[in-house]
């Protein structure tokens, strides 16, 4: 049994009205305990059965709904955040195990507190889990609402830019209302959870052009506007790219030379098949049939064990550094109109 650490980089809202939108649930809420642990990874052959080699910790929440803003429901509800992954060589990992698996992933979820009061914008998972759960729509999801200070995002916070800046609690939730008043009508994001193998598809689509974070720079003599599944940049750029070590990597860092396995243009919902994996696809914001460029190597990735990622300001960095660990391989997912870095990871002993 092994731990393993994602380093994705969180798809975005770029506007409030954008977050209100792609909510289906937004709820003023405490948590009021901690509840059961639930595999997120799915048997690709067949969805409903939890991947019997790939343990990605959903770490379910008890709330006490205070105010609806959206929608309506019980006043108790549960929510579902990813804390963590383990690859499996027994059925179930150990209670000491998911312990030590979330330690790795300190730095990336939301370390909730009893009695507190916090904002939360959610969606349904009741279709693919057949549970009651709920968990984030879209970062920014989970606010903090103190009484009488400024409220502020708690996720994701160092790729949403000026765009969600924190203001006093009560102005925010008045805006919350005026904008979900306003019934903003953007068409949620495909759900990409179910994973079923598949080939890629002959005619694909493009990624959003707001996903991820600038890496590879395309180039528009490559591909017209229009040309859907024609990339912006070539093999050989992807492999310049990935000779260097790039602040936007994050936590993960090579120590020494990485081997390109594979440059890959494919389906996105064909990644996790490629990878082995069962979480990858549904984290790049990108459509089961948007076109990406996968990129597998092997060497020696390391997770620096830092609290933060490179550029954080020492106020938004986690107070309980992540251990440093070791992976054997490694992965890197791109739109391949922008070349943004959309999801990488270290997996493997």
């Amino acid at each position: 049994m092994a731990l393993h650490s994602d380093g994705g980089f969180p798809v975005t809202a770029n506007s409030m009205p954008e977050l209100v939108a792609r909510s289906e649930v937004i709820v003023v809420a405490q948590v009021s305990g901690i509840a059961e642990v639930i595999n997120m990874s799915r048997d690709q052959v067949n969805p409903d059965v939890p991947d019997p080699n790939d343990f990605e910790i959903g770490q379910i929440y008890n709330l006490t709904v205070q105010r609806y803003l959206k929608g309506g429901g019980d006043n108790a509800i549960k929510i579902m955040q990813a804390e963590g992954g383990i690859l499996l060589n027994q059925a179930t990992p150990s209670p000491d195990i998911i312990k030590e698996a979330k330690s790795y992933d300190n730095y990336f979820h939301v370390h909730f507190q009893t009695g507190v009061k916090y904002l939360f914008f959610l969606k349904s998972l009741k279709a693919f889990y057949g549970k009651d759960y709920f968990n984030g729509a879209i970062h920014p999801w989970v606010w903090s609402l103190p009484d009488g200070g400024n409220a502020g995002p708690l996720t994701a916070t160092e790729y949403i830019g000026a765009n969600f800046p924190s203001k006093p609690s009560a102005s925010l939730l008045l805006y919350v209302q005026q904008v979900v008043s306003q019934n903003p009508t953007i068409p949620a994001r495909p759900n990409t959870a179910t994973l079923i193998p598949t080939t890629p598809p002959s005619n694909t689509t493009p990624a959003p052009n707001g996903n991820g974070i600038p890496a590879i720079k395309p180039n528009p003599g490559l591909a017209a506007p229009d040309a859907v599944n024609v990339p912006a940049f070539t093999e050989a750029d992807v492999r310049q790219y990935i000779s260097q070590v790039h602040p936007e990597w994050g936590l993960l860092r090579p120590e020494g030379p990485v081997t390109i396995d594979s440059v890959e243009f494919l389906a996105n919902k064909d990644v996790d098949k490629r990878l082995g994996k069962s979480s990858v696809s549904g984290m790049t914001g990108v459509g089961g049939d948007g076109l990406v460029c996968l990129v597998t190597g092997h060497g020696k990735i390391a997770n620096r064990g830092a609290g933060g990622m490179p550029g954080t300001p020492p106020a938004n960095q986690s107070q309980t550094p992540t251990p440093a660990t070791t992976f054997a391989k490694a992965y890197w997912v791109f739109d391949i109109k922008t070349g943004n870095l959309l999801m990488m990871g270290g997996y493997g002993n």
